[in-house]
């Protein structure tokens, strides 16, 4: 699938990455000693497709795609360097799961809320 896009920052408090398959809205909030906190909103089209050796029909392939929005708040060092998180909570809708060698060969998953964080430095 192609992907591609544009970073579009027209203040130093905005930043808008306009890219498909993940797009992603923030802007500046507050700046807390020297890191900033961005709030932000973003989507994205995901799934992959992989081959499973253990199938109850022996090895087949399968593919899982969804799409995720959340929102969520970074908090990065001013400099490029240092500590840095991020914690969103967003919905996950549109889950399929196709099997490809396997009886019934789609799957509707119900959708579901997503928690995610993380800490870096």
């Amino acid at each position: 699938m192609p992907a591609g896009g544009i970073v579009w920052t027209p203040s130093p408090d905005a930043r808008y990455e306009i890219f498909f398959p993940a797009p992603k809205l923030a802007h500046r909030c507050s700046t807390i000693g020297n890191h900033d906190l961005w709030a932000y909103v973003r989507g994205e089209y995901g799934g992959g497709a992989w081959t499973a050796s253990d199938l109850p029909t022996g090895s087949g392939q399968f593919e899982y795609s969804d799409i995720r929005v959340a929102l969520g708040v970074d908090v990065l060092p001013e400099t490029k360097t240092g500590l840095r998180g991020y914690l969103e909570v967003g919905y996950v809708f549109n889950r399929d799961l196709v099997y490809r060698n396997v009886n019934p060969s789609k799957v509707d998953l119900s959708d579901t809320l997503l928690i995610g964080g993380g800490l870096s430095f």
